[in-house]
């Protein structure tokens, strides 16, 4: 399917260069925005439930997967699973083979207005030296994830916060207030709901398995 940018209400053709404000990394366009034109971020309803429920389903180990959506519009559209630890927090198996999982987004999105904006990551805080603090995680991000956003899901008990934090990079991970939403109207071949639909058809079911016998006792002992 090919999409004419131009015939897509965001698809607006952006003509002065200016650069994202919270984001320094490779774009598709270049804007620089006045601190009165800053509009809150949006992630859609859908979106943000996707990306909890694919870390409550793997839990305790730690969900990956991207955010989809638009730098221009301050948009997220929809959250992509990508893949897992096969343990509970063992910082080694974080962001595994995340750089290839982005060129694929990239792909998936081809010729549309949307591109891989971001990344979203699980973890599970029950430990007492980590919980209550994803700290702990934002300093196991690789460095060449500085250009995205990242959302954090911090998971206890096999229960998420509802306002999961958002970050971007700006000399450290500092939050990014957002707001969430009804899905936006893109197009009817490409709303929130199939973006998500379609790139399960193209790259196969979630593997939810979780080693919960011996990942839950790790977590919260031998007696558990």
């Amino acid at each position: 399917m090919t999409i004419d940018p131009k015939q897509s209400e965001l698809g607006r053709i952006v003509e002065a260069e200016i650069s994202i404000y919270f984001n320094q990394g490779e774009l598709p366009f270049n804007i620089t925005l006045k601190e009165e034109d800053k509009k809150p971020f949006s992630i859609s309803y859908h979106a943000s439930s996707r990306a909890k429920r694919h870390s409550m389903n793997v839990y305790p180990c730690e969900a990956f997967g991207l955010l989809i959506g638009s730098l221009k519009d301050n948009f997220i559209d929809a959250a992509l699973p990508l893949s897992k630890t096969e343990h509970w927090y063992v910082p080694a198996e974080r962001f595994h083979n995340i750089e290839q999982g982005i060129i694929q987004g990239k792909e998936f999105v081809k010729n549309t207005v949307l591109d891989v904006i971001g990344v979203y990551h699980s973890y599970s805080g029950g430990h007492p030296d980590i919980k209550g603090s994803e700290r702990f995680i934002l300093k196991d991000i690789p460095q060449g994830l500085r250009n995205y956003l990242m959302l954090v899901v911090n998971i206890e008990g096999n229960e998420t916060i509802w306002q999961h934090p958002l970050y971007h990079w700006d000399k450290g991970w500092q939050e990014l207030k957002y707001k969430k939403t009804p899905p936006r109207s893109i197009w009817p071949e490409f709303t929130s709901k199939r973006i998500h639909s379609r790139w399960i058809k193209a790259h196969g079911a979630i593997d939810y398995s979780n080693n919960h016998v011996s990942e839950l006792r790790r977590l919260y002992g031998e007696d558990y």
